[in-house]
């Protein structure tokens, strides 16, 4: 929760030096100290929930459910991630310009650290990948592919009538042929070309 306060910083505590400071310097300061909070948290948010999505994607593998509350968590984080990325970056940019301007008189110049901005805005950049692959709603929707029928019980999924119950990897007569191009790995339709 560290926020630059040029008394303390600067040691002018007690000295009478806060009087230079204009009224509109200090309310800027003022400013910057509640935004700076919120930007710590949001950081923080951001590392956290990114955590969280590592720990959570694994359940993404087994099931639906899984992979909605990884898609969830992983749009807390890029949106903490994106608030904490241009909070600082107009935070700091204003802070700089104030401070430049406030300060000039007495020879004091800031300068804004870009290397703390880029890797700021590389962790978006890695974030948005996951944002906008729709990770949300394709977590919601359906597999975008056709249910599989029943390999015992034929295309329709009902055993046909008056026919008696045989597995097709016992019998290749068994049932009617399936001509969907669903992929099953265990049917063995195409056997008979080659064997």
């Amino acid at each position: 929760m560290f926020w630059f306060d040029p008394e303390v910083v600067w040691g002018l505590n007690g000295t009478g030096a806060d009087a230079l400071f204009s009224n509109g310097l200090k309310k800027a300061f003022n400013s910057y100290h509640t935004a700076s909070k919120w930007m710590c948290i949001a950081y923080i948010i951001a590392l956290l929930s990114t955590g969280v999505e590592l720990l959570v994607g694994i359940s993404a593998i087994f099931s639906r459910l899984g992979s909605f509350a990884t898609s969830c968590v992983a749009g807390v984080s890029t949106f903490f991630t994106i608030a904490a990325a241009i909070t600082s970056t107009t935070l700091f940019a204003t802070l700089d310009i104030t401070l430049d301007s406030a300060t000039k008189e007495y020879q004091i110049r800031s300068t804004l650290g870009t290397r703390m901005l880029a890797v700021t805005w590389i962790a978006v950049a890695f974030r948005l990948p996951v944002a906008s692959s729709g990770g949300l709603a394709r977590a919601a929707s359906p597999v975008n592919r056709p249910a599989v029928p029943t390999p015992y019980l034929g295309a329709g999924g009902t055993h046909p009538e008056g026919t008696a119950y045989q597995a097709p990897l016992l019998s290749r007569q068994a049932g009617p042929q399936i001509t969907s191009s669903t992929y099953e790995p265990f049917r063995h339709t195409g056997l008979e070309d080659g064997a």
